[in-house]
């Protein structure tokens, strides 16, 4: 127990939570993304410096480590190209596809989020892509408890969600549907922490790529 470590006199004072904040540039080699990742359907690789599709999906997931709480975010920077593609949310450590995923579709002029449960999707919501989704915006999924929310660019696209179908898991990923789609500058983070160190490096000490 905790208590046990505090020296007589001292007050009890309960242990600030662990939080984490996990980065990547993917600013190396073009080939696989690395130990830290797992492609959990399709495949994608580091394609000038970028994440970058290279079936009709793909499903890769941050396995390198996992946050401290299921109430995280996970964002990327996406190329405005192709229909279905956004970072996912209490991505199961498995390829067992259950997320939460904030998506944008440029073909059909929306943005949409979704829960999708082993490999079956629900959509949540849909909004108008209103303003135009640009070349490399910052999309990010943020899951709190049981409440869903979708950014763009740091403003939060439709309203609050309520769905508590998943909950517990730990990982985040990124989600494309077709092979003309990169991401750059992925993060993930408990919602408690702090805002991490600039995005290339890993927050969180000891784990490398």
């Amino acid at each position: 127990q905790w208590e046990q470590l505090v020296p007589q006199g001292y007050p009890k004072e309960s242990p600030l939570p662990h939080d984490t904040v996990l980065t990547d540039d993917f600013n190396r080699a073009d080939g696989e993304l690395g130990a830290n990742w797992t492609d959990d359907n399709g495949d994608a690789d580091i394609l000038a410096n970028r994440w970058d599709v290279t079936t009709g999906e793909a499903v890769s997931r941050y396995s390198g480590a996992s946050l401290s709480s299921a109430d995280h975010y996970c964002q990327a920077k996406f190329h405005n190209e192709g229909h279905h593609f956004g970072p996912a949310v209490r991505k199961n450590a498995s390829a067992t596809l259950t997320y939460y995923l904030a998506a944008v579709q440029p073909a059909n002029v929306l943005y949409r989020q979704y829960k999708r449960i082993t490999g079956n999707y629900t959509q949540l919501q849909e909004s108008e892509l209103s303003p135009a989704m640009a070349s490399f915006d910052t999309l990010k999924e943020s899951a709190n408890g049981s409440t869903l929310q979708m950014y763009r660019n740091g403003t939060q696209v439709g309203t609050n969600l309520t769905d508590t179908a998943i909950t517990g898991n730990l990982q985040g990923a990124l989600v494309g549907a077709t092979s003309d789609i990169a991401a750059d500058d992925f993060e993930e983070g408990d919602l408690a922490a702090v805002a991490g160190p600039p995005v290339g490096s890993l927050a969180m000490m000891g784990v490398g790529r």
